[in-house]
């Protein structure tokens, strides 16, 4: 199935659009490939080596995007209660053979420490953000600090169940997108491949169905609002359509045993159509992952700096156009006279202190507890009385 399979996914979209947009999900993918690898070994081996694989690999994977672990915990859960209860007539220390109660809580401590071995890379930002770099996002000079702006813990505090009244559109919307990503062909494909795993692989079959469902618990609880041609929306739900894009490659492979011997009019169709489905869904979404002639960014981002005087301040109300200001300035080297203040995060501690360490001559003077609107008015009418205000 993996042939077929990957011959379907380079037509989505989804996939098109993570190959040439500097986001984290492409990388998402290589872990998720890498956990599925595992669980695959695992099944064949019976080997613990596997699940203490699949374990750091998930803690590894948060280091990348938070839905790379949360899309997969309801699987991973099952691989571990699997583990548990597997039996083989290896009687190994590495190679599961029975379940008890002891065995298991003597095993879970390992489980954890391997994903804490992964979850490690986060340390990174603690020890880099010591060395001064030019741009540190958050609070990063401690462990928890690290831990407390990576997860959102401020944002968690204000969570709310609101989602739940509208669960049910959401899902809808949910299994449209994917329909319109698969097509209709596809998506019927990969339910076929759905009911050949229940028939010969239940237990793969139970991982993937958990697999998309934590997949669609965590969209439609993380995202605001439903917006189907935003490409970050794609990143979020690529776990479920690499798991559609298997069973695809299931269904076909079943029905071209099925129908080798059959009349040369009905299996030179088939073939013909399986043989050219990739091909139609890359023809049909390649324009709108093709970004070769997209200079909005750039042109944006340069026509706010390219009339300012030297050394100027710009103030910016868009963190996405910060992040545009801040590629011109560091990878394009554009004009590095200039000084970008996001106004929106003067209102976070961290952003302060960086600036003041930054631009000591534009903050002397200011009490040290003064953000948010307060210290923007302030260093709004320096620069006015300087004459070094830019505006974006």
């Amino acid at each position: 199935s993996g042939v077929p399979g990957r011959r379907v996914l380079c037509g989505f979209q989804a996939v098109q659009e993570l190959l040439v947009r500097a986001e984290v999900y492409s990388l998402n993918i290589l872990f998720f490939s890498l956990l599925l690898l595992s669980v695959l070994l695992f099944l064949r081996e019976r080997n613990l080596k596997w699940i203490y694989s699949f374990c750091f690999l998930s803690g590894l994977g948060l280091g990348n995007h938070h839905l790379s672990l949360l899309s997969s915990l309801p699987a991973l859960m099952f691989l571990i209660v699997f583990g548990q209860r597997a039996n083989t007539a290896d009687h190994s220390s590495s190679v599961i053979h029975h379940s008890s109660l002891v065995i298991n809580i003597r095993r879970l401590p390992w489980y954890f420490l391997f994903f804490l071995l992964g979850l490690s890379i986060y340390l990174y930002l603690p020890v880099r953000s010591m060395s001064h770099p030019v741009l540190a996002w958050g609070e990063t000079k401690s462990i928890y600090s690290s831990a407390s702006s990576v997860f959102a813990f401020d944002t968690l505090k204000h969570f709310d169940f609101g989602f739940l009244a509208n669960i049910t559109t959401r899902l809808f919307q949910i299994f449209s997108f994917l329909s319109d990503q698969l097509t209709l062909l596809g998506f019927g494909l990969g339910l076929i491949g759905l009911f050949l795993l229940f028939r010969y692989n239940r237990r793969m079959l139970i991982f993937l169905v958990l697999l998309i469902a934590g997949n669609f618990a965590v969209v439609i609880f993380m995202t605001t609002e439903f917006i189907p041609t935003n490409p970050d929306l794609h990143g979020y739900l690529i776990f479920s359509v690499l798991a559609f894009a298997l069973c695809d490659g299931l269904a076909i492979l079943l029905i071209l045993n099925h129908i080798g011997h059959s009349l040369s009019a009905v299996r030179y169709p088939l073939m013909f159509l399986f043989g050219t489905l990739p091909l139609i869904l890359l023809l049909r979404n390649y324009p709108k992952a093709d970004l070769s002639g997209n200079r909005i960014a750039y042109d944006y981002g340069w026509s706010v700096m390219a009339g300012l005087d030297p050394g100027s301040v710009v103030f910016s109300d868009n963190v996405n156009l910060n992040f545009i200001l801040r590629e011109l300035m560091y990878v394009e080297k554009l004009r590095p006279d200039i000084t970008v203040i996001d106004r929106g995060l003067l209102s976070f501690d961290w952003y302060v202190r960086q600036k003041r360490a930054e631009l000591k001559d534009l903050f002397s003077g200011l009490p040290e507890n003064m953000k948010g609107e307060a210290v923007f008015r302030k260093l709004l009418e320096r620069c006015l009385e300087s004459n070094q205000i830019g505006r974006a």
